[in-house]
């Protein structure tokens, strides 16, 4: 038996050290090792890209046996899915957080299986925004949070505009985060918005 997988590869590309086909290379190696009897077909495609082609390979009738992606309740409602009480024992569910086990739900039944999770952090660059006359601190001289101060206030309100001003990036959704994170390296960008991890640089910079 040959079963048919689609992951999403979450790191540099495919020949990078971090890339997704040599982490489900791992994976499967195991599997098949266990489980002489079933062969896995492994694709890796490309975060960006993944939602279009499984959504062309439905089109064409060439669905996937195993997906590993963030889209599903679209494949759910058009019956596309076993329900995890079909293929997942109720030892195995027990184990799994019940907060992420919550959002592969549809409609009140569950689709998905959580794979993996990230925390979000918002960085800024100190030289960029104290040239722009804002130290930025969000702290009082106490050492208290200042979120709510006047001055942070009056900042929220002049993001907002240049917001609606079309001065910051138009279509995040669809903006490269690698470029992103180069420019803030770089200097460029004074405040992305990501997973909770290190830039490549030399400049200053703190994580909220």
């Amino acid at each position: 038996m040959t079963l048919k997988m689609v992951a999403a590869d979450y790191g540099d590309g495919p020949t990078a050290e971090n890339a997704g086909a040599a982490f489900w290379k791992d994976v499967v190696d195991q599997f098949q090792a266990a489980n002489p009897n079933i062969k896995i077909d492994v694709q890796v495609i490309n975060w960006n890209d993944i939602d279009m082609q499984v959504a062309t390979m439905v089109q064409n009738n060439q669905v996937p046996d195993i997906l590993q992606s963030g889209d599903y309740s679209g494949f759910a409602k058009e019956g596309l899915l076993h329900k995890v009480d079909e293929i997942v024992s109720p030892n195995v569910q027990q184990d799994l957080l019940t907060k992420f086990a919550e959002y592969g739900k549809t409609d009140g039944t569950a689709y998905g299986l959580p794979f993996v999770s990230s925390a979000r952090a918002m960085f800024y660059n100190k030289d960029l925004f104290t040239k722009a006359g804002n130290g930025g601190a969000y702290k009082d001289a106490s050492g208290k949070w200042a979120i709510s101060s006047p001055q942070n206030v009056e900042t929220m309100t002049y993001v907002k505009g240049l917001v609606d001003a079309g001065l910051t990036t138009p279509n995040p959704g669809t903006k490269d985060r690698k470029t992103v994170w180069e420019d803030f390296a770089a200097g460029k960008v004074g405040t992305p918005s990501g997973p909770r991890s290190t830039p490549r640089s030399n400049r200053p910079w703190v994580a909220r």
